[in-house]
This record gives structure tokens, sequence and C-alpha cells, in this order.
């Protein structure tokens, strides 16, 4: 508690004027100072008077004992209402004395603690929420009251009763605690049944994301929401109501569930940085048929989107993305093995499949290679990783160089600029399953002179054949092009049924000729251009 003293007169003045008003309230309007002042001056009168003309002895005394009891009177009369006013305020307060700036002259300790009680308990608290909204809770609905610790009383009694008088010239100012208690289950209940503490009323906070719009990949702000900690915000206003606070901010008290990402969250906008950085890729494939571009308009789709639409930089969902793109990509360009129109030199128009000649990308090369282009945004120009590849796109990939292997007519045609430069009777592999020519496009592995070449190996060391070629020209695995020095003739039948173990069995002369022009990127089309039976 604290008091304050008002002292703006001296205490001598003011205790003067108190006194000549207790006099005038007791014996009349003239002041007793007055009237001492009056009677004073009439005495210096009369002994002026006396001088010039000396009045009767008996006179003077009258008037002496007149005053004497007039003065009497005086200070008895203040005396007792002097006393009076000490019994009047010995339980009660001085004026000018105020509690909690509530005036509480002539009160007593009891009438002092109503006024406080009607002022702590007309109690109500305002509430307000985000979007606005603002309600209120009644003291009289949480059992609000007003709770003495008896500090009223305790500054009644420290009065001394017979200062009386000090309240006429002074104030005093008091502050004591407003002890108040509620019910708790009741606030609780009132709390929770305002319109934006029931969860039906509140949105749920949205956490910031990335989308992809205006081109770019862009940040869309979180959205705060109204869903709000009911336990926090039960505390915070019992904690207001116990301080007896009349206003209360749901957003200042930070009761509202927040969003776990906001736009500036670092990782949010490293994402977004990363996928505008995945848009700025760019990798050209020079196709045999032209360009192919992979651009941002692609790989934003290789990107994960969420269903707050949130998009990701997965690296395994980008590999599955790559991978399927390599695989599309290679159905499209890879030609080995592809059936392909052909005219022979005898006029016929066929297909040729089959081999290992053609267009046929690594994919698993390519996945990688692809892969790190996209997470390192990569902008070139590139093939493909080929495992092979053709010579050319002219002439469905033959060019106008080539060897031209007709199993049916036992004819090998050596095409130089489009023009036949050796042309030979040969003898193909004899017509059985384990001998015969397959049909197929290659290129020639390699070539080599003076070769030995031999069978299957046999259990007592030997060999199922051996026969030496001067010009050895192998173009799939074991078969091959090559001289027969132990053949007599060639071309007509004699493959079927005593053909070759696979390998084209040529003269001499046009085996040479042939092995001086071939070379690794010459393609060799082998084929029946007949039906034919293997026995």
């Amino acid at each position: 508690m604290k008091r304050i003293e008002d002292t703006t007169q001296t205490t001598d003045d003011k205790i003067a004027i108190a006194m000549d008003r207790i006099v005038h309230e007791t014996i009349g309007d003239i002041p007793v100072s007055e009237q001492i002042d009056s009677r004073k001056q009439k005495s210096s009168d009369s002994w002026n008077d006396e001088r010039e003309s000396e009045p009767p002895r008996e006179k003077r005394g009258w008037k002496k004992k007149l005053i004497l009891v007039l003065f009497s009177l005086a200070v008895l009369g203040a005396a007792g209402f002097y006393g009076y006013f000490t019994y009047y305020f010995s339980d009660k307060f001085f004026h000018g004395t105020t509690i909690n700036n509530i005036p509480c002259d002539e009160l007593t300790a009891d009438q002092a603690e109503a006024l406080i009680r009607g002022e702590v308990e007309d109690y109500r608290i305002a509430l307000s929420f985000r979007g606005d909204i603002t309600d209120t809770l009644e003291g009289n609905d949480i059992h609000y009251a007003y709770v003495s610790d008896g500090h009223v009383a305790e500054i009644q009694r420290e009065q001394n009763p017979f200062l009386w008088f000090k309240g006429y010239f002074q104030t005093f100012e008091y502050e004591v605690a407003e002890n108040i208690s509620f019910s708790e289950e009741e606030l609780k209940e009132n709390l929770m049944s305002l319109e934006a503490m029931k969860s039906e009323n509140m949105e749920a906070p949205v956490n910031a994301y990335s989308t992809f719009q205006n081109g770019h990949f862009e940040i869309i702000p979180e959205v705060e929401g109204t869903t709000i900690d009911t336990d926090k915000m039960f505390e915070a206003v019992k904690l207001a109501v116990s301080e007896s606070k009349t206003d209360l901010s749901a957003e200042e008290c930070d009761v509202y569930v927040q969003p776990e990402i906001r736009q500036d969250n670092e990782a949010l906008v490293a994402d977004v940085e990363d996928l505008n950085s995945v848009m700025t890729a760019s990798i050209i494939y020079q196709l045999p048929s032209g360009e192919e571009v992979l651009n941002g308009n692609i790989l934003r789709e290789w990107l994960t989107k969420g269903e707050d639409g949130h998009y990701v930089k997965d690296e395994a969902v980008i590999k599955e993305k790559v991978t399927e793109y390599v695989n599309d990509l290679a159905d499209r360009i890879d030609t080995v093995g592809k059936e392909r129109p052909f005219t022979t030199t005898s006029g016929k128009e066929i297909t040729v499949g089959g081999g290992t000649y053609g267009w046929k990308i690594n994919r698993t090369k390519e996945i990688a290679e692809l892969l790190k282009n996209i997470m390192n945004n990569e902008q070139l120009a590139r093939e493909p990783e080929y495992s092979s590849r053709e010579v050319t796109t002219e002439n469905q990939g033959f060019g106008d160089t080539y060897v031209e292997i007709d199993l049916s007519d036992q004819k090998v045609y050596y095409y130089e600029n489009g023009e036949v430069v050796v042309e030979a009777d040969c003898v193909s592999g004899k017509m059985t399953r384990s001998r015969y020519t397959p049909e197929g496009i290659f290129t020639l592995t390699f070539k080599q002179k003076n070769r030995t070449l031999r069978g299957r190996a046999l259990g007592d060391g030997t060999y199922e054949y051996e026969s030496f070629v001067n010009f050895w020209m192998p173009f799939n695995g074991g078969i091959g092009l090559h001289d027969a020095p132990w053949r007599g003739s060639f071309g007509g039948d004699i493959y079927i049924y005593s053909g070759s173990h696979g390998c084209i069995n040529l003269p001499y002369k046009k085996a040479q000729a042939i092995y001086e022009r071939i070379t690794k990127d010459v393609p060799i089309l082998c084929f029946y251009s007949e039906d034919y039976t293997v026995r």
C-alpha cells in the first residue's frame, strides 16, 4: 500500500485556518482570532480613553471578566468540537482519502471495501481474434468476486484519529491489491462456447509451397489460418482474468497454430531456385532423323508435385523419368535387328533384318549421362550414347558401299559408290540346323591374312576340322568371308548338301579383292532371297 500527502501550504497556516473554521462553526460568525484582535484593539483604545477620562475602576473589572468568560467558552467549545471529530474519525477514513482512486471520505473500512468490491466485480474481459472477431466474457458468468486481504482495514487502523484535521488540508491516496477469485471450470466452459473457439469454425494453416506459373516456379505464401491451440488460449485468458485485465488479443498471445513452412523458409527458397535451374537445362539430341530437344517444358513434368501443388526435385523420380525417356528414344531410334526393305542385285524386293548392324543406344550409359546433364542443369547438343551405329542414313542405312550376300542365289556382290566392283559365286553353310548360314546385317569384326580356322575341339585333342585360309574376314562371330583353296567349284546348289560350316567360301582372287577393299564401316547384308528349308 502507499500513501501520498499533499502539503501545498505550511502546516502552521493550515492549522490556524482549520482552528478558525472550528471556532466559527462553534461560537459564531466572527473567528476567535478576530475577536481576540478586536478585544486587543478595544483594550488599547480604552487605555487611551482612560488616560483622557478615567472611568470608574469597577467598570474596567467587569469588562475583563466578560472577556475571560467568553474566551474560556470558546476554548471549551473548540476542545469539545475537536474531541467529537477525534471520536468520529476513530473508525472512519479522513477527508481526502482515496483507495485505488475511489473516494473513501468518512467511510468505515467495510464501507470502503464495499465500494471497491462493486468496482472490481463489475468486470468483463474483451477478447479479439483474427478476422476482426471480438467477443466478451462477463465476470458474473465465471463467479468473478473480490476477496479482501484486510489491507483496507489495516489502513484505517493505522490512522491517528487525533490528527483528523489533516484531512482538511492534505490528501491521502492508497493502493491495495484487488484480490479476486473466479471459477476456472466456468471460465473454460464459457471460453469454449465462443464461436471463434469452436473447431468447426477454425481454418487450418497452410504451408507455403512452390508452384509453376508465369513460366517459372514461384513460392505461394503460407496461409495463417484461424486454428487456435485451445489449451494455450485457456491459460492465456486465465492469467489475464487473474490479473483483472479487461482485454486480450489472441494474436498477441501467440495461441494460433502456425504454418510449418513459411515463404522465407531457407529449404523452400533453395528448392525453388533448384527447380528453376532445372528449367534452364536443355539437351539437344542429334539423331539420325534430325534434332530433338529436351528442355524445361518437358523436364517440368518430371518433377514431383504433391497434393498441395508443391513441386520437388526428387532425383529418384527424375531417374525413373529419364529411364522412360531413354527407353522410348531407343525404341524409336534403334534399327539393329529391325527389318528394312531392300532391292537385290537380281531385282527382287525383299526385307532384310536381324544381325548386329544399325543404330543401337546404350541405354545404361545414356540414362546415366542424361541424368547427369539434368541434375547439373547443363545446356548442350550431343548424340546419344550408342553401342552401335549406322554409317549413313542413306539407302536404309546401307549407303552406296556395302557387301550383298544372296544365299539363295549363292552370289556375293561388293558395291562401292553404288557400283559392283566385285562379283563372285560362293558356297555358304550346309543347310542343316547346325551349319547353315543365318541371315542378318553385319559389319566386319576384323580382317586377317593366313589364318587356320578350326572347328569344335574333340576329345582326343584334335578338332572337328582345320582349314588354312589366306584371307579371313569374320562378321558374325565365327562366320566370315574367306577363300577356300580346297574347293574346285562355287555357286549353284553345292551349299545344300556340301556347304561350309556357316562361312562364305570364295575363290582365292575374289576373296583377295574383297579383302583389299572392305573396312569395318562397310555393311554386310546376308539374306535368302527365296524361301529355304533347314534340315
